[in-house]
Order: C-alpha cells, then structure tokens, then sequence
C-alpha cells in the first residue's frame, strides 16, 4: 500500500514553515510523497483583502517545492464548483486509489 501525505491550505503564501512540516511528515510517517494541494474555494475564507489568484498560489507552491523530489502539487480543490472541502476531496481520493492510504497533514497556529 502507498502512503501518500496530503498538505492542504490556501497557501497565500507558502512559507518556510509548510515546508518543514511536509518534510517532517514525509520522514517521520515513511510516506512516499507529499502532495500540496491548494484550496480553491474554502468557506472558512471569503472574501480575503488582496489576496492572490489560484495561478499566482499555484505558482508561488511550484516554485517552493521544485527542489524536493518527494513533493508534488495538486490542483484537484481548484477544479471544484462552489466551495471546496477536503473531506470530499479525500473522499474521492480513496474511491479513485484504493492501494493507497492517505494522511492529511495539519499544522497548528
């Protein structure tokens, strides 16, 4: 079974700190990748002040992770109408790769 982390958040900006946690995850958990998956739509964020463009955040985690062979990016919660929820998007995950187990990764503030 592959282990595969999933790092979600808008992102707006990707920092230091994503990173590390994506890193510590990958080797504490043994997964085999780490994927970045920037929110599209969350209810929990409207209406942000200046924030950036879904390719400006896309970009902005691209450039971030270029370096490490074990992140990817993912703009699967981009591609969603209305308001995007991980717990659908995890959901659809696990039907679409039943060989994989999924871990999403979390941070606190």
């Amino acid at each position: 079974m592959r282990k595969v982390g999933i790092m979600g958040g808008t992102f707006d900006p990707i920092h230091i700190g994503h990173l590390i946690l994506g890193e510590n995850a990958y080797l504490q958990l043994g997964l085999d990748k780490v994927v970045f998956m920037p929110s599209g739509n969350p209810p929990h964020k409207l209406n942000r002040e200046g924030r950036a463009s879904d390719m400006q955040r896309m970009d902005m985690v691209k450039l971030a992770i270029a370096t490490n062979t074990h992140f990817e990016i993912s703009d699967i919660e981009m591609n969603e109408e209305g308001y995007s929820y991980t717990f659908r998007t995890l959901e659809r995950l696990n039907a679409e790769h039943p060989d994989t187990r999924y871990y999403f990764i979390i941070g606190i503030a």
